[in-house]
C-alpha cells in the first residue's frame, strides 16, 4: 500500500519481478551448496542445538510459516530497502540493507547473529546483482528450513 499510494510507484519495481533468472540461478545453486557444508558443521553448537530444538517439530507446519514469514523478511530488506534506495545509493544500498537485517537478529545464538553482517551483504548483493528479491528469498528460506530440520532430525526434543 505505500509503495503504491504514497511512492506511487509499481510494487514490481521493489524486486518482485523474477529479475535476471540467469545470473541468480547460480549464485543460489553455489550459496546453498555452501551453506549445507557450513550448516552442517554449525550443528553441532550447543548454543544454536538449544535455540532451534522444538518439540513435536512438524516439517510441513514449519515450512509454510517460513515461507510467509521469509517472504515478508525479504520483501522488506532486499525488496522494498535495498530496490527502494537502488537508483539514490546505487551499491551503498546494499550496505545499508544489511544493517537492519543484523540487528534483526539480535538475541539469537552469537554465531547466527554475526554471520547475519556477512549473509546480509551477500544476500543484498546477489538480490542487487540478480535485479530481483526472489533468489535470496530461496537461499534463506533453504538456510532457514535445512538448518532447522537437521537440528530436529540429530538432536530431537522429547514430546
Amino acid at each position: 500500500m505505500v509503495i503504491v499510494i504514497i511512492l506511487r510507484r509499481n510494487p514490481l519495481d521493489f524486486g518482485l519481478r523474477l529479475g535476471a533468472p540467469k545470473i541468480w540461478g547460480l549464485h543460489v545453486f553455489i550459496i546453498c551448496l555452501i551453506a549445507a557444508i557450513v550448516l552442517y558443521a554449525s550443528s553441532f553448537s550447543s548454543s544454536l542445538q538449544s535455540y532451534y530444538r522444538m518439540a513435536n517439530f512438524d516439517f510441513l507446519y514449519y515450512f509454510w510459516t517460513s515461507c510467509i514469514s521469509l517472504f515478508a523478511w525479504e520483501f522488506i530488506y532486499r525488496g522494498y530497502l535495498l530496490f527502494g534506495l537502488k537508483d539514490k545509493l546505487k551499491e551503498g544500498s546494499i550496505l545499508l540493507q544489511m544493517v537492519p537485517f543484523a540487528l534483526m537478529h539480535l538475541g539469537k545464538p552469537e554465531l547466527e547473529t554475526v554471520s547475519t553482517i556477512f549473509t546480509g551483504i551477500i544476500f543484498g548483493y546477489v538480490a542487487y546483482r540478480g535485479k530481483s528479491f526472489w533468489p535470496v528469498f530461496i537461499i534463506h528460506l533453504f538456510i532457514n528450513i535445512f538448518f532447522v530440520s537437521l537440528i530436529n532430525h540429530q538432536y530431537p526434543l522429547s514430546a
